[in-house]
């Protein structure tokens, strides 16, 4: 029952964690989601850290409480949320969430050291029930939204209550009060859209007059349909970003001009793949300038149903168009066929609200992602880009010219492949760039400028006759990439690659989105090394170098997770699967570890053979994974999912070992003599393990944030091999005479 507690008790945490991102998405923009989450998870290692402080917390009786107590802090948090996000206050949840994670904690930390000879069947319980719970929480965000996924969790929380305590008529009672609660709220409560403090456009056109007709909201995002009396005319909202124009067929003279028409009206391609046509505008203009086949992937399915509702007005935008509901890339490197023009308008919202999402990963704009589209073009074909500003626009020509350099042009000829011209009738004016297949020659570069300014946009550059210096100096051979480059120190313009997909973060150094969070993470492992450092010098024999191995698993397990899923996602297309199934994999496979882990008698040779295992697999899959995804990325989506699973597996088994097998060590641990610690000697240890390990994995969390910003995702696989060779090192260190697990191990098992 202990077992099935502690599984259903993952499953509410890991839907509470991935039901937040999708309401505080819809709430604030990503930095600000980053900030509280990253805090909330910390929320596991601060409530083992009160059962390690407090010996009276560690009483199994209480287990069931505490899961009660996180399910009505769960409910707390959501109503509060709702009520803070319009008020100045609107970040009071970044201390509202840790509460739900911190009565888990304690939980944790209480069940693990209660019975430390289980603790590796527990483990894998834990850890299988959070893989569960990650694979179902596409079904549920789906079923229920954002908010209603944070109430589902609250069911779990207090499902997994009733697990842990005996059947009391006042718990039953309660429980099924926090459960009734939950449904009631779930079906009466709704985002104040209106009246966020945070500034979305959705929010100022809902306060302008505009009207909500429809909206969907599933484990990608919450899509809002609004009308606009006053123009007319309806948009799409995605999370509360910038609308889409959802193009009326019966009135053309709002979106014919759109400066997104300009590459099917210069170039009348016969085919073309447009990548996030969201509302359909995109689909529109290629219609009106005659293209017949039409290929279109948009990674929102619900983007999609929203505007079909609309044919009538649309007259059947998407009607006769060959459509993926996946990621662009993904579904462009399993399509065997060239396009004469592949067409990318804004994959992101707009100019004001990049800073809310620099920190996000878009694979669509690197320079592997710019070679598939020139590998995918007809003879004279072209790739368009309508992007949001002149930052954007810079970033995307220094990556373009890296392609074309990296596939044998000289910088010179590369710039010559570009033409970039701006609408400054939209609002923000939004520049476009061509990217031809071949160098443009001066007769055709003169119609595109005449084309272009016939039709009111302004010429941005145009290579030979028009543009600014860098770009010039560029095309006489003057002037190089690395000057465009470096010609702002204040701006990062590096060339974004699948290493470091960071196409919206412009700041060197660290980003500021995450100064603060890096204060307080700050703050509090300083709080904790003193308190570790205080614990550890009362104690007869210390043992620092179980605490660094501790330390290192929290972050490694982290970071190579991150580093997993970043390239996963390119495999398996769509973000939300990728998580599903990635970290249901990493998390059910590392379970068995986990149950597996139990097997061996000594726990800190099991560390040691767990840790090089990790490495090696690690290694394998840095070698592997390539050239599998490579075979196997055409293969439908059922046959991708299994493969990822089985390549998953064998980094995820032994990655469920180390800790399970740590605990083990530290619940046979015995610092002043030679029989078993204390009951509660050795549960003070496990709950102190928890607390380290807890705040590491937020440590690891945020350090592979930086240094994917930074130096790419290599650099965070590199920092988790490095933090399992300190596991594998403090395991073979020499192990000396009064060593706790060295008499330990004498005594008959």
């Amino acid at each position: 029952m202990v077992r099935l507690g502690l599984g259903v008790l993952a499953v509410g945490g890991v839907w509470l964690e991935l039901s937040l991102v999708r309401l505080l998405s819809a709430l604030y923009f990503y930095n600000h989601v980053y900030l509280v989450l990253s805090l909330a998870v910390l929320g596991l290692g601060l409530g083992a850290a009160l059962a390690t402080r407090f010996a009276r917390l560690r009483q199994t009786k209480h287990v069931g409480f505490y899961a009660l107590l996180a399910a009505l802090a769960t409910l707390l948090l959501a109503a509060l949320t709702l009520y803070a996000a319009t008020t100045p206050w609107r970040l009071l949840p970044l201390a509202l969430a840790v509460l739900p994670h911190l009565f888990a904690g304690l939980a944790l930390a209480t069940l693990f050291g209660d019975a430390p000879e289980e603790g590796s069947s527990r483990y894998a319980a834990d850890l299988a029930g959070a893989g569960l719970g990650a694979a179902a929480a596409v079904l549920v965000l789906d079923l229920f939204g954002g908010l209603g996924g944070v109430f589902a969790s609250a069911v779990a929380f207090a499902l997994a209550g009733l697990l842990f305590a005996r059947p009391r008529p006042g718990f039953v009672s309660a429980t099924v009060g926090v459960v009734v609660a939950a449904i009631s709220l779930g079906l009466t409560l709704d985002l104040p859209l209106e009246q966020l403090a945070t500034p979305k456009p959705l929010r100022d056109q809902l306060r302008a007059g505009a009207k909500l007709v429809d909206h969907r909201w599933d484990a990608f995002a919450r899509t809002d349909l609004v009308y606009r009396p006053d123009q007319d005319v309806y948009y799409l909202y995605v999370d509360g970003g910038a609308g889409s124009l959802i193009p009326d067929a019966t009135d053309a003279t709002v979106w014919r001009r759109d400066i997104g028409g300009f590459p099917f009206a210069a170039a009348r391609p016969d085919s073309a793949l447009l990548i996030g046509p969201g509302g359909g505008l995109d689909l529109a203009l290629a219609k009106a300038n005659g293209v017949r086949d039409i290929t279109a992937v948009e990674i929102n399915r619900a983007s999609v149903t929203l505007t079909k509702t609309l044919d009538d007005v649309t007259g059947g935008v998407y009607d006769g168009v060959t459509l993926f509901v996946d990621e662009g890339r993904s579904v462009l490197r399993r399509l065997d066929r060239p396009f004469d023009l592949i067409f990318l308008s804004q994959v992101v919202t707009q100019s004001a609200e990049l800073r809310g999402y620099a920190l996000s990963e878009n694979s669509l704009y690197t320079v592997q992602a710019f070679g598939d589209y020139l590998d995918h073009l007809a003879p004279g074909g072209q790739i368009a880009l309508k992007l949001y500003d002149e930052l954007t626009l810079t970033r995307a020509m220094t990556t373009v010219m890296t392609t074309l350099t990296e596939r044998g042009s000289t910088e010179p000829d590369a710039a010559r492949h570009l033409l970039a011209l701006l609408d400054t009738r939209s609002d923000p004016p939004a520049p476009l760039l061509l990217i031809r297949d071949a160098p443009l020659v001066r007769d055709e570069a003169i119609r595109l400028a005449r084309l272009a300014e016939a039709r009111g946009f302004a010429l941005l550059f145009v290579p030979g006759l028009f543009g600014p210096p860098a770009l010039e100096g560029i095309v006489s051979g003057d002037a190089t990439l690395a000057d465009l480059i470096g010609a702002d120190p204040s701006l990062d313009l590096r060339p974004t690659d699948d290493a470091r997909p960071f196409f919206y973060q412009f700041e060197r150094g660290i980003p500021r989105a995450l100064r603060p969070l890096l204060v307080t993470l700050g703050i509090i492992v300083i709080l904790g090394l003193l308190a570790l450092t205080r614990h550890q010098r009362q104690q007869p024999h210390p043992q620092p170098g179980v605490w660094i191995a501790v330390s290192a698993l929290g972050v490694g397990f982290m970071t190579l997770e991150v580093a997993l899923l970043q390239q996963l996602k390119l495999f398996l297309g769509h973000p939300t699967l990728t998580l599903s199934v990635g970290l249901g994999a990493l998390l059910v496979a590392g379970g068995l570890g986990s149950a597996l882990a139990g097997r061996f008698r000594d726990p800190r040779r099991g560390v040691a053979v767990a840790a090089l295992l990790v490495l090696l697999a690690t290694a394998a899959w840095h070698l592997g994974w390539p050239v599998l995804s490579e075979l196997t990325r055409s293969w439908e989506i059922a046959g991708r999912v299994a493969v990822a699973a089985f390549a998953l597996t064998p980094v995820a088994l032994p990655l469920g070992m180390p800790f399970a097998l740590l605990l083990r060590y530290l619940g046979r641990a015995d610092p002043t003599s030679a029989q078993d610690a204390s009951a509660q000697g050795v549960a003070e240890q496990i709950a102190l393990a928890w607390a380290v390990n807890g705040v590491a994995t937020v440590v690891g969390s945020v350090a592979a944030t930086v240094l994917a910003v930074r130096f790419g995702f290599p650099a965070v696989m590199g920092v988790a091999a490095l933090s399992y060779t300190v596991v594998l090192l403090w395991a073979f260190r020499p192990v000396r005479r009064r060593d706790t697990f060295a008499r330990a191990t004498k005594a008959p098992t």
